[in-house]
């Protein structure tokens, strides 16, 4: 199923949008994208999101951070307390929103830190979900003018997560340490991700950062917690997952797409890192895309 295009409306008081969304049967299936960052609260549920390529298990409290136009979506399972509805409490801000008040705030750089991480998933840490819980519950209770300081904290203090995890593209921890060493890579990952497809060879994104291939493999795999090609494995994988259940094409035709010119090697690497074959892939979720 093709992803939809979600319009986000946005109030003319206000210069960003806010949910308190509340379902008592269930969280509906509903593949969506929009140009905007998604920060989304999941309260009293428990199932399955679908963001981009990744299929991943949420449980109460789940804070996530979607990145612009990445397709997504919630299913959810059951609840916890079956009195209560389920709960999504969810902030939509542009990319460009974020850009000016790094511009106007100079003390909000942070933020930067949530512009670097566009093209990715992120699920924030149980500290930092524990430090801005409190303010995402208040948001629904204020006023416009009074919403905005609160949303700055809560997007402050998710900037600087040290445990945030990050999904589909690599999954590492950001320390202050580790920070400063992703600023020097983040060249060579936007390239990577722009060009997975391709034949990229470590020699080539070693020249680009100036050190030997040698140097290059042991910081790249310090940083992102996997080799080059085990990183570039997986974006093709993901790619293809995605690929698998949103088109009706050959397993071998979407392999070619993601770079692969061997079927058997795709089938492999498709199993290792998904747990299943392609075709038991499509089986198990094309009916979630239907």
């Amino acid at each position: 199923m093709k992803s939809e295009y979600e319009k986000i409306i946005v109030k003319p008081y206000s210069s960003w949008s806010f949910l308190n969304r509340k379902m008592e049967d269930e969280i509906p299936f509903q593949w969506h994208h929009h140009p905007e960052f998604e920060f989304t609260l999941t309260l009293n549920s428990y199932g399955k999101r679908y963001i981009g390529s990744d299929i991943s298990d949420y449980y109460e409290n789940d804070l996530v951070m979607v990145g612009p136009n990445i397709s997504h979506t919630w299913k959810s399972l059951g609840k916890f307390n079956n009195m209560e509805p389920h709960v999504a409490l969810v902030v939509w801000v542009s990319a460009d929103w974020i850009q000016k008040v790094i511009d106007i705030f100079p003390e909000m750089r942070p933020l930067n830190n949530l512009l670097k991480l566009s093209n990715n998933v992120v699920i924030f840490s149980e500290e930092a979900k524990s430090k801005v819980k409190d303010n995402f519950h208040k948001i629904p209770t204020l006023g416009w003018g009074e919403r905005t300081p609160i949303l700055l904290n809560i997007l402050l203090i998710l900037s600087q997560d040290e445990k945030m995890s990050i999904s589909n593209v690599n999954k590492l921890n950001i320390t202050s340490e580790g920070n400063k060493k992703i600023k020097k890579f983040i060249d060579i990952v936007d390239f990577i991700d722009k060009n997975y497809s391709n034949k990229i060879s470590i020699e080539e994104l070693a020249e680009m950062c100036f050190v030997s291939p040698a140097t290059f493999h042991r910081s790249f795999k310090k940083i992102l917690k996997k080799t080059p090609m085990d990183y570039i494995i997986s974006l093709r994988i993901n790619h293809a997952s995605e690929l698998i259940l949103e088109k009706d094409i050959a397993i071998s035709i979407i392999a070619e797409q993601v770079g692969y010119s061997s079927l058997s090697l795709f089938n492999r690497h498709f199993k290792e890192l998904k747990k299943m074959s392609p075709r038991e892939y499509r089986l198990t979720y094309k009916n979630q895309f239907i």
